[in-house]
């Protein structure tokens, strides 16, 4: 009996240390992906073409921006407000205190400031989709974004981002620790 519970609860254990992390995307954002599931190992194992890739991106603009709340900037900025907050809005030249989720077009996290902490940027240091669409945002605001490739790392790879990544971002404007010109 005993080692039954403890094979149990190592398997317990075992599991919660190894879950997807798409497990945790939010339920807000979890109808996007349906159509692209698995497209991240596609692009590692390269079982996609580069032109590929930017058509699922293209099309997943297209099937954003059918939401009645998206509006799309002339850069190809894609944004929805999600909050709308009370306090002022960030200049480019301001540090800015964010939480923050990133996902790639299949719902793939690849990066969530929940888990470490709050961050603090310097807006002109950041991609030029943040460059971009915080300024848009006050302080307490939380807006989603659609960042295509040419306002985030274009071809680059980043860590768990290939290279032609749309990023989806879900941002909250915190505090603005310094305004900027």
């Amino acid at each position: 009996m005993k080692k039954t519970i403890a094979i149990l609860f190592i398997s317990l254990l075992l599991t919660s240390c190894f879950k997807s992390e798409k497990t945790e995307m939010p339920p807000s954002i979890q109808p996007l992906f349906s159509n692209n599931t698995g497209l991240y190992d596609k692009i590692k194992d390269n079982q996609i073409t580069v032109e590929q890739y930017l058509d699922l991106n293209s099309k997943f603009y297209d099937e954003f921006l059918k939401r009645n709340t998206a509006k799309k900037l002339p850069s190809g900025l894609i944004y929805e407000v999600m909050q709308i907050g009370k306090g002022n809005s960030p200049k480019i030249g301001s540090r800015v205190k964010v939480n923050y989720a990133a996902f790639l077009i299949d719902g793939t996290i690849v990066d969530d400031s929940t888990k470490r902490g709050i961050e603090t940027i310097e807006l002109k240091r950041a991609i030029k989709g943040w460059q971009e669409g915080i300024p848009l945002m006050k302080t307490g605001s939380k807006f989603r974004f659609v960042v295509p490739a040419n306002l985030a790392y274009n071809q680059n790879s980043d860590g768990k981002i290939p290279g032609n990544s749309s990023l989806i971002f879900e941002i909250e404007l915190l505090e603005i620790v310094r305004q900027g010109l």
